[in-house]
């Protein structure tokens, strides 16, 4: 069985994609820093909303908070070397293998391109990972049940004043 081992490329860290936080990350980060939720935010994150289309053709917005970036650099990304490794997000802990990897193909060919630490990974080697995926897929749902339970209010559920979000679609 072949397994994954991270190259410490930092390619994940760069580039289109994004770092979905939950509530959880920003706490621990806030707590790293000894700094208040608002602080965090502030200075870490950017605000956006995610537009889903949905098959009816309404739209859905769920809110997030996004790692801010440095010139298409993770803020957290010191020459390949996360500044933040011990209390990682929850994405970043479980990068590649998200719930996205196991269910969109292209994204996964796509990775498989660009992550030299899955590049030579035969396929079927991946489905070693496919828990990670399942229990990302759970914490996404969790965090959209508590976003649910608290009308999709991201201020509510933290505490904090955000800015006006930036509008992202599924395919960016």
């Amino acid at each position: 069985m072949s397994g994954f081992i991270c190259k410490i490329c930092g390619a994940c860290c760069k580039g289109d994609g994004s770092v979905f936080l939950y509530p959880e990350d920003i706490h621990t980060i806030a707590d790293h820093y000894s700094i208040s939720i608002q602080q965090a935010v502030d200075r870490y994150t950017e605000y956006v909303m995610l537009e889903i289309i949905e098959k009816t053709g309404s739209y859905l917005y769920i809110p997030y908070l996004i790692l801010k970036k440095e010139s298409g650099t993770c803020i957290f990304s010191n020459e390949n070397l996360c500044e933040i490794h011990r209390l990682k997000p929850y994405q970043c802990k479980n990068t590649p293998f998200v719930s996205e990897f196991f269910s969109d193909k292209g994204w996964r060919n796509y990775l498989k391109k660009e992550c030299p630490g899955i590049k030579n990974m035969e396929e079927e080697n991946f489905f070693q990972y496919l828990e990670i995926g399942r229990k990302s897929e759970e914490a996404e749902k969790k965090y959209y049940y508590l976003l649910r339970n608290n009308s999709f209010n991201l201020e509510k559920i933290l505490n904090i004043n955000l800015k006006a979000p930036k509008i992202i679609t599924e395919n960016e």
